[in-house]
């Protein structure tokens, strides 16, 4: 601060001061000394009175200060709880957060589970194609091969019925004969020893009914088996279309269900292999056969009953439907769970940004600690004369 010089630090050439009595002049009198006082009384009234008037001017800008102060303080405290509170949401949400960690990582496991039980059923599904496929083949050939029975049992029974006529007029002539013989035989008791010496045409009468007997039941066997092999062809035709119409299943049934669902198959593979392997013989059996009706028709093996039976396969087939349905809902409410958590958690809403006033930012964010104001030095220092200050 540089130093202030009055009007008495300044000396004359003489090495006298400004404001000292002259060396060469009497002391003043009482009247100047008076009026001296009086003019000094006046400055110091209007010195005083200007001091005054600052001091209000002064005393308005501190309370409008004081007031302005009072206001930042109470902004400053409501901006400080605001930062509380939200240093308190914080942590509440850093809370949650670790809290939901492992929840997050519990639903990355099933999901990795899911996907791997999706894969091991995709795969398993493509083996079930696969052998559904075999399935088709292999009844598409049973269909051919008992379609190949069926026309050849038709033939057979047209020959058959050809040989009934014929035996049925051989039947007729010789129970025409017969009739003539007993009318000669009531006319002629003479030739009654010849007769029965010759009892050809009985044994041979008695013969062509036997026959007769035995291709009428060899027949009616017949039709029954036609009719049986047609019902089982459109059995068959009926399961093809089945197996064709199905949907293209994702997955089948767990551990359990595949269990349940193997011995049916087994037991129709097995009962497939019986049906193969017994039809062919009965069809080569007919095939052997002569036209000309001599053959011995009481040896005909009986067609087995699972060649006539149904399949199982439709009760398990709707099982895993209902399953792969219950699945895929399953799996669908899981990845909307997995969605909402890290839609929530990860991109969490925009909050409304809240607008302070300008001065927020400013030196106002720590508690202000009112100092002593600084005094004013830009009044004008006023000396009076003789020294007098």
């Amino acid at each position: 601060m540089p130093r202030i010089y009055t009007l008495n630090d300044v000396g004359n050439n003489d090495g006298s001061k400004l404001g000292s009595p002259p060396s060469n002049r009497y002391p003043p009198s009482r009247l100047e000394l008076e009026e001296q006082l009086k003019k000094d009384r006046e400055k110091f009234i209007r010195s005083a009175k200007q001091l005054i008037a600052k001091y209000h001017a002064l005393d308005k800008k501190n309370k409008c200060m004081q007031s302005a102060l009072d206001a930042s303080h109470e902004e400053n405290e409501s901006i400080q709880n605001d930062l509380d509170r939200s240093y308190e949401e914080n942590e509440r949400m850093q809370k949650s957060m670790n809290q939901m960690i492992p929840l997050a990582n519990q639903l990355n496991g099933l999901n990795n589970k899911l996907v791997s039980q999706i894969t091991c059923e995709r795969k398993s599904h493509t083996d079930l194609n696969a052998k559904q496929l075999k399935e088709i083949e292999s009844l598409k050939s049973t269909v051919k091969s008992l379609e190949s029975i069926i026309s050849s049992m038709q033939k057979a029974s047209s020959l058959k019925d050809s040989d009934i006529i014929s035996l049925g007029t051989k039947i007729n002539e010789l129970e025409a004969e017969l009739e003539q013989a007993t009318q000669k035989v009531s006319l002629k008791d003479s030739n009654t020893n010849q007769l029965c010496s010759n009892p050809s045409l009985e044994i041979k009468a008695k013969e062509l009914e036997n026959e007769l007997e035995k291709v009428t039941q060899n027949s009616s066997f017949k039709d029954g088996l036609i009719f049986c092999l047609r019902s089982r062809v459109s059995n068959l035709e009926d399961e093809l279309d089945q197996i064709v119409s199905q949907p293209h299943q994702i997955i089948h049934d767990s551990k359990i269900g595949s269990a349940e669902a193997d011995p049916p198959s087994s037991s129709n593979d097995y009962k497939h292999d019986e049906v193969v392997e017994e039809i062919p013989h009965f069809s080569s059996h007919y095939s052997e056969r002569e036209p000309d009706g001599k053959g011995d028709y009481g040896s005909i093996p009986a067609v087995p009953v699972i060649a006539l039976g149904g399949n199982s396969n439709t009760l398990v087939n709707d099982q895993k439907t209902m399953l792969i349905f219950f699945f895929v809902i399953l799996t669908f409410t899981v990845i909307l769970i997995i969605w909402h958590i890290y839609r929530r958690f990860f991109h969490p809403p925009k909050k409304k940004e809240i607008f302070y006033p300008d001065y927020r930012n400013k030196s106002y964010g720590f508690p202000i600690r009112y100092a002593e104001e600084p005094k004013d030095r830009t009044t004008p220092y006023e000396t009076l004369p003789y020294g007098y200050a």
